[in-house]
């Protein structure tokens, strides 16, 4: 009776370890993943002669977009493997660019690091608004 019990005990934790392995580990969405990011950022692009811009960051469709002020129409946000805060796109007419939000001493995500050294641009845009 006992050996019974213990088969029937074996055999359930092989169903379940089977079941759990063969899900696998499921994938978040964009909103699971990014809506920490969400908002808009102004940068102050003056020392760059492009003047202030604001960007607004939000989901949509399960992906990462910005928007900038001047630009048509949005731009996906690209992930940079093996980075949870990093992100790219490439412009066909500015080229390319490198996203990084930025957390305070509080652990909020208060900042956005824009790159384009083809443009020569390296600003920090400080968080103005959430969503």
């Amino acid at each position: 009776m006992i050996m019974k019990r213990i088969w029937g005990i074996f055999a359930a934790m092989v169903l379940i370890a089977v079941f759990s392995f063969a899900s696998g580990p499921q994938e978040k969405s964009a909103a699971q993943k990014f809506t920490a990011y969400c908002g808009e950022y102004n940068f102050d692009l003056t020392s760059y002669g492009a003047g202030l811009l604001t960007a607004k960051v939000y989901i949509e469709n399960d992906a990462l977009y910005m928007w900038a002020d001047r630009s048509e129409p949005p731009d996906i946000l690209n992930p940079v493997k093996n980075s949870e805060t990093k992100f790219f796109l490439d412009d066909p007419e500015e080229g390319h660019w490198d996203i990084e939000f930025l957390k305070d001493d509080q652990g909020k995500f208060t900042k956005c690091r824009i790159v384009n050294p083809g443009l020569g641009i390296d600003a920090v845009g400080e968080r103005i608004s959430e969503r």
